[in-house]
């Protein structure tokens, strides 16, 4: 065993993990794929990955192994992996860095996991009874270390099903709840044999649009909180200035020289300031009380309120700078909400939250009279959220579910254009011509589905 639980590796990974390649051998016992993905690393920038394939090729299970492998959380995953029938499957998020599971006996049961970052390698037996269940007490389980491995590698996962259920291990949407079905799934093995595999891990939490709202709220003002502070930090400095300002000679040639030039840079400020105080992240200054003000001003007092008026603009240029990531953020989502909705503007304050109003009467509109088509748009644009700064991976089986053709032809570009502010791998399984053909979206086809 290479890998060490020592705290040298409890930060292993901060690098972007994205998605590669997945090689999967003998799945269902006939089926060998070889799915090449696009992580955002190319020209174009495409990180919108579209699995296509016929009916029964596997594009559901696919996800699924993905999501199941990779999450650190218990929840049935590990043995769903055990009981989903497949020889071995690679994926790899570069040339050197993959993780490999490899069943130990036939297709399923008891497998091994082989990891390999940063030039290292780490080996773990995951072991399941004759049910293919992998609980702790099974003799020479290893699949607390296992767990333990992959939540230091930081990978962010978000999951949703063709039931419009989600599971995550994004600390954002945490789950608490239990899952409780009791579904399963029948297939025969290469012996002929009648077995069958439980769905237990694939339900998930049902979709929300207000706990998905709430959820991406308070993010958002513990962020505000926290650029607050950031930005009080590196505005202390803009005193030091105004001191070595004032110490140096009273008749310095300022460079604000005129009440004109002064006015000048106030307006510039208060333009910057309209996004920023549109949402609630910065108060809102009432500049014209400090141009009328400026226009009472003698000469000989110019310097000195030049100083002062300095001081003022560099505090507030601090505060707009550790703002502006956030701001953009806020302002891109509800921007292409806005493009999608009729008759519903979509808006955003920080004491708020996320609100819709009437276009025609500008009346409140509840989260829950959206539409299940207008709910489930705004939870995949809204999964960009669950990224931030933090690399994220995003399955979604079936995204044009509840979509109408028009907004299945624009919701990946959406998609692409918010991508831009956070480091995203999206991967569909998906039969809609409409996505299919989007520009920007790398198709990969699972078997000969041309």
């Amino acid at each position: 065993m290479l890998y060490s639980c020592g705290n040298r590796r409890m930060n292993m990974k901060k690098t972007a993990l994205l998605i590669k390649r997945v090689v999967i051998q003998s799945l269902f016992g006939h089926a060998d794929y070889v799915l090449n993905f696009s992580d955002g690393s190319t020209s174009d920038g495409a990180d919108i990955n579209v699995i296509y394939g016929l009916n029964g090729a596997g594009k559901t299970t696919v996800l699924q192994l993905l999501y199941n492998i990779l999450t650190p959380e218990a929840a049935g995953s590990k043995s769903w992996v055990s009981q989903t029938p497949f020889k071995r499957i690679n994926i790899s998020f570069s040339e050197e860095e993959y993780i490999e599971i490899e069943k130990i006996r036939g297709l399923t049961g008891t497998y091994r996991a082989t990891c390999c970052f940063d030039s290292k390698s780490a080996k773990f037996n995951i072991v399941a009874n004759e049910d293919c269940a992998v609980r702790d007490s099974n003799p020479g389980q290893q699949v607390d270390r296992y767990r333990e491995y992959l939540s230091n590698l930081n990978l962010n996962l978000f999951f949703m099903s063709d039931r419009r259920k989600y599971k995550t291990n994004s600390v954002l949407f945490k789950r608490t709840e239990s899952v409780s079905s009791e579904e399963w799934v029948e297939f025969i093995d290469p012996a002929g044999r009648r077995r069958r595999m439980s769905a237990k891990s694939d339900d998930g939490a049902p979709l929300s649009v207000a706990e998905i709202s709430k959820a991406i709220s308070s993010s958002f003002q513990s962020q505000v909180i926290e650029s607050g502070l950031f930005a009080q930090k590196n505005s202390n400095h803009v005193y030091l200035e105004l001191i070595n300002s004032m110490s140096i000679d009273d008749q310095r040639a300022d460079k604000y020289q005129t009440v004109e030039q002064l006015i000048e840079q106030l307006e510039q400020l208060e333009k910057s300031l309209a996004d920023a105080t549109q949402f609630g992240v910065m108060p809102h200054i009432d500049i014209s009380q400090y141009t009328e003000a400026l226009r009472n001003v003698s000469g000989e007092n110019l310097n000195n309120i030049a100083l002062v008026i300095e001081l003022f603009l560099n505090a507030q240029r601090t505060r707009i700078d550790a703002a502006k990531v956030m701001v953009d953020r806020i302002r891109s989502f509800i921007t292409e909400l806005n493009r999608f909705y009729t008759g519903k503007i979509f808006n955003f304050d920080v004491r708020q939250g996320f609100y819709i109003s009437s276009s025609l009467t500008g009346e409140p509109v509840n989260f829950d009279w959206l539409s299940s088509g207008e709910r489930q748009l705004f939870t995949i644009l809204a999964s960009i959220f669950l990224a931030q700064n933090t690399p994220c991976i995003i399955l979604i089986d079936e995204p044009e579910l509840s979509l109408n053709v028009l907004w299945q032809r624009e919701f990946a570009s959406s998609l692409k254009r918010l991508s831009i502010l956070s480091p995203v791998q999206y991967i569909f399984a998906s039969h809609s011509l409409e996505i299919l053909n989007n520009t920007s979206v790398n198709v990969v086809e699972l078997g000969n589905a041309s």
